[in-house]
């Protein structure tokens, strides 16, 4: 995976796991942001992983705004699955994220996919959940 990737990739999963510690995501003034995680995924022999779904961005948002997805392993743990530079126009759109992540195979875990604004404070750039949803997502392999 190439530096720029895997920045946006490293990004999201700051903004995911911001995700878990918040109750709730922010809404902006248009109220048009959401993001939908498919009840269905792959998981091949090789750690190939794919999740995907449906977001909708409001134009009013002034900073990089990105779509992660995040799946628990049977065992507790979770891992990050890539990220998506969201367009935000305030239309429906669809997004896939796939990497390559161990500990998963067939079968049912749950997941979260988080749209996920990076704005800069000074230094320090502050992920904002502005939407979320969570579920089980069923893998299947091939």
């Amino acid at each position: 995976m190439s530096t720029a990737p895997r920045r946006a990739a490293l990004l999201i999963a700051a903004g995911i796991a911001a995700a878990s510690t918040l109750a709730t995501p922010s809404a902006n003034a248009a109220g048009a942001d959401s993001v939908s995680l498919d009840g269905t995924g792959y998981a091949a022999a090789d750690g190939t992983v794919s999740v995907s779904g449906t977001y909708q961005c409001a134009p009013t948002h002034t900073g990089l705004v990105l779509v992660g997805a995040r799946l628990e392993r049977r065992n507790g743990t979770g891992a990050g699955i890539g990220g998506t530079h969201a367009i935000c126009d305030g239309a429906p759109h669809t997004w896939t994220n796939t990497d390559h992540v161990e500990g998963f195979a067939p079968g049912t875990v749950q997941g979260e996919a988080s749209m996920v604004e990076l704005t800069h404070s000074g230094f320090l750039v502050m992920p904002e959940v502005v939407a979320a949803d969570h579920g089980p997502v069923a893998l299947t392999g091939g």
